[in-house]
């Protein structure tokens, strides 16, 4: 349990402990003069060796540190409780060398030399390597021979032209940062199963020489610089983007594949998969949700300017590139700003069916040279295939308001009982049993013009294109009388009572009692709101605006048709997600002039500060705070809420100034394959600080029954979950929440019977992952404060990461707890305004503008996203329910 200590004015001496059996050092050695050369560590066993902290260093007259060798010859190495081995001088660093025969468990290791080079790093074991901390060196090389296992947020660093070399598979990874100032990665075998790996982010290339190629597979983001690997090149990520620089599996033999696919943008400079002697050229297979962009070009074989080749002697690989332009945003061979190739695509000769030199745009699908190369969008005459992250589908119209819209087929065949729902389908099958064929119906998605087609057999295709007419809807009076508030509610309530299967409320809401609730609202906050109704009609929207006295008014937008503003919206959501780029706007400004803009002057007229917004299906995750006019965001002049309807609303005002807040919530999920969240002890903490009344539960005593009971033994005001949260698009599968060990279902959470006096004023899910996609989803995220059974609820429209969820969180109970700041819509909008004006940021590892600075470990703080002004970081953060 001692420490083993050698010193020495000019070099201290060598330290050498052989045995017979283990050796255990745990209380440490250091050999750390105060010199010119530090001392040997020699440690020698056949069993197992278990160290503390191994420390030569050197801290005078540019001195050299010695080296560090432990070898077990048949057990393990394990220096992992906590313990730190270094070998670092001011002059050379010392090599680090570890050898045992069964496994090594080791934590932070660095063998740097702070003017100079520092040492080798070597780890070598039969069975595994698990590394808890992180590894670093520089001008020299960090060599892993067995596999590898790390820890979340691991760091391997060095500065060194051989760079990171693993000898062996890696599994286990949470987020994985691999630091070359020059040099490069190698794998020199397969990359093992890296499904649970959060982030991969690489400074410096990756190089494998092995036959199996690279395959790598992360939760979220995938950032490299160049990969060359002849076997061949797999990257998925499933929830996030991939960036990365040069792509190169050419081979004198056959070129490797390469595979990319991921929900969010995929951007390469270029890819170049060639065969360059008598062979195959490698297949290249991309699939994004969003836009790909491969922005740079090189001379292939055949002398072609290309960004993407797979030409080869033999023949050319296959070229796929299924991409989310959805028939909006055009792919363009010579033009990569947004989607697409600044070069050519070739795969073979210069002939001009096996490439597409610049400048060629595709709205739709393209395909060529027997369908070897193809750029997947949507089929001209076909609406959009399924998005792998979709917004909810177009409702069916009430029918209080409107008909039913005409149904749109793509398939190629149709049902044998078809259901027509318009004239011109029911002729079509009135046609096809004359003929004695069922009909293929197809309807242009911009035009909504039919191609009718009848396939008799052994005779002549017929063929028939027919104009559509949209059939005048019914809808709302321009001029409405006061109950247009009664009929609207009444709808807007029926959608969630359908959903939630229960009659929730018998409440009746006119014109007149909304209004007194906006009056009353004015005198206990000093907020002046509005009520703005959105409804979505496939001959356009119609905003419904109920402003505290007055009649509503009515406006009519026929150019926001419901299929053009899912478009839109859809739209906004692909570019909103991509922090690194400013493409939002387009549709930001867009959605603006549709949702906002109509009724701009009496805004301005009524001098309002608060929107209260109800909206109808296909618009509620509209993230709203983003909406921009050109100069601002519609943060910067309004407060804004979202209401399912009036009637599921508990309007009722409670201040929060001398709140109490139970703050619950987990870092990691046990049994679950669910990222961990490294920053909720941090938050949790923080916010309980802020408010100085409260009780936090953390891991294992986050669970429903401490729900249950906390909520009898004391009535707390707010609840702060920091965990995970699910709107499943799927009916069969309902919103969740995640607890410790446990799922529980929104109706489950009314057990805790929040709702009975006193109410809870305002839950907060943070770090939860919403996943917009059809109606379904979006009813549950709305509804999320009419099940939950709480007055308000905070919750985000899509993951944030851990560093914006910790920043907009405190911000927003700083600003909830200041004496100026009245209602929660308030607060919220102070905390999104603090990041946009960088008011709230990330400066040097910590989070800086709050009331109090608050450290953040260094694996939240990846430096391309450190800027948190973008709308990602905090637009997508909703109030739902009571804005008061």
């Amino acid at each position: 349990g001692k420490t083993i200590n050698s010193q020495g004015f000019v070099n201290a001496g060598n330290i050498t402990l052989t045995s017979g059996g283990i050796i255990d050092t745990t209380g440490g050695i250091i050999s750390a003069p105060g010199g010119i050369k530090g001392g040997n560590i020699t440690l020698l066993a056949p069993g197992n060796i278990d160290t503390g902290t191994i420390t030569v260093f050197l801290s005078g007259f540019n001195g050299d540190s010695g080296d560090i060798w432990i070898r077990s010859t048949d057990g393990n190495i394990n220096t992992s409780s906590g313990a730190l081995i270094t070998a670092s001088g001011l002059g050379l660093g010392g090599n680090i060398t570890l050898d045992a025969a069964d496994a090594i468990i080791v934590g932070e290791m660095n063998a740097l030399s702070f003017v100079d080079k520092g040492g080798k790093i070597d780890l070598s074991a039969d069975r595994n390597i698990t590394l808890s901390g992180d590894i670093q060196t520089n001008q020299n090389n960090i060599t892993l021979n067995a596999p590898v296992t790390l820890a979340d947020n691991v760091a391997l660093t060095t500065s060194d032209s051989s760079g990171i070399i693993f000898n062996d598979i890696i599994n286990g990874t949470y987020n994985l940062t691999l630091n070359l100032e020059q040099g490069q990665v190698q794998f020199n075998d397969r990359v093992g199963n890296l499904t649970p790996l959060n982030n991969l982010q690489v400074q410096g290339t990756i190089t494998t020489t092995n036959p199996s190629g690279i395959d790598i597979t992360t939760l979220n983001r995938i950032e490299t610089q160049d990969i060359t690997a002849p076997g061949g090149i797999r990257l998925t990520s499933h929830q996030r983007r991939i960036t990365t620089q040069r792509l190169n599996t050419s081979a004198f033999n056959n070129g490797g594949n390469i595979t990319l696919k991921a929900p969010g943008n995929i951007s390469v400079s270029q890819i170049d998969s060639q065969s360059l002697g008598n062979g195959n050229g490698g297949a290249v297979d991309i699939t994004t949700g969003q836009f790909f962009q491969a922005t740079d070009t090189f001379l292939d074989q055949n002398g072609t300017r290309t960004s993407i080749s797979t030409a080869g002697i033999t023949d050319g690989g296959s070229i796929v590139i299924r991409h989310g332009g959805e028939g909006i945003t055009p792919f363009i061979v010579g033009n990569a700003d947004i989607n697409g190739t600044e070069g050519a695509i070739s795969r073979g000769n210069n002939t001009p069916e096996s490439q597409i030199v610049p400048t060629q745009s595709y709205l739709h699908t393209h395909k060529q040279d027997r369908d070897r190369i193809q750029i997947i969008s949507v089929s001209a005459a076909s609406p959009p295939p399924p998005d792998p992250n979709p917004l909810p589908p177009e409702p069916n119209p009430s029918p209080q308001l409107t008909p039913r819209s005409p149904s749109i087929s793509s398939s190629d065949s149709t049902p044998d009982t078809p259901s027509p729902t318009n004239p011109l389908e029911s002729l079509a099958y009135l046609v096809g049993d004359t003929l004695d064929v069922n009909p293929q119906i197809n309807q242009d998605a911009e035009t909504g013009n039919y191609t009718f087609t009848w396939k008799i057999p052994n005779q002549q295709i017929l063929s028939l294109n027919v104009p559509y007419v949209q059939e005048s809807s019914r809808q709302l009076p321009i001029n409405p009388a006061d109950d247009i508030v009664t009929e609207i509610d009444q709808i807007l309530e029926a959608q969630f009572e359908n959903y939630l299967g229960e009659d929730i409320t018998q409440k009746h809401v006119t014109t007149a009692s909304l209004q007194k609730r906006l009056q009353t609202m004015e005198i206990q906050t000093g907020k002046r709101a509005v009520v703005i109704y959105a409804l979505s009609h496939p001959d356009g929207l119609q905003l419904v605006l109920v402003p505290p006295e007055g009649s509503p008014i009515s406006k009519q937008v026929p150019q926001a048709n419901s299929k053009t503003l899912r478009r839109e919206v859809k739209k906004f959501y692909h570019t909103l997600n991509d922090y690194t780029s400013t493409r939002y706007l387009s549709s930001s400004q867009q959605l603006y002039q549709w949702l906002i803009e109509p009724l701009a002057t009496e805004l301005d007229a009524l001098n309002i500060d608060t929107l209260i917004f109800s909206m109808d299906a296909g618009l509620r995750t509209i993230p709203l705070a983003a909406l921009h006019d050109g100069q601002q965001f519609l943060i910067e002049t309004y407060s804004v809420g979202l209401i399912p309807s009036v009637s599921l609303t508990d309007t009722r005002y409670q201040s929060l100034k001398d709140a109490t807040i139970l703050a619950m919530g987990a870092a990691e999920f046990p049994d679950s394959t669910l990222p961990s969240l490294p920053a909720v002890p941090i938050e949790l903490s923080t916010i309980l600080a802020e408010f100085g009344q409260g009780k936090l539960l953390l891991n294992d005593q986050f669970t429903l029954d401490n729900f249950k009971t906390q909520r009898r033994n004391a009535p707390f005001d707010i609840v702060h979950l920091s965990t995970h949260a699910s709107f499943p698009r799927d009916r069969n599968h309902h919103p969740y929440i995640q607890l410790w060990r446990q799922q529980v279902g929104l109706n489950q959470l009314r057990q805790v019977q929040w709702y009975a006096p006193p109410t809870v004023e305002l839950l907060t899910l943070s770090a939860c992952e919403t996943a917009v996609g059809n109606e379904q989803a979006e009813m549950g995220f709305a509804g999320l404060a009419v099940q939950a059974g709480v007055k308000s609820a905070l919750a985000s429209l899509w993951k944030v990461d851990d560093l914006g969820t910790l920043a907009v969180m405190t911000e927003f109970y700083q600003q909830l707890n200041r004496e100026n700041v009245s209602i929660k819509a308030e607060a919220l909008r102070q905390a999104q305004l603090a990041l946009l004006r960088s008011q709230v940021r990330i400066e040097s590892s910590q989070l800086v503008g709050t009331s109090r600075n608050i450290s953040v470990a260094k694996s939240l703080v990846n430096p391309p996203e450190s800027n948190l002004s973008h709308p990602y970081y905090w637009a997508g953060f909703t109030l739902i329910g009571n804005p008061l």
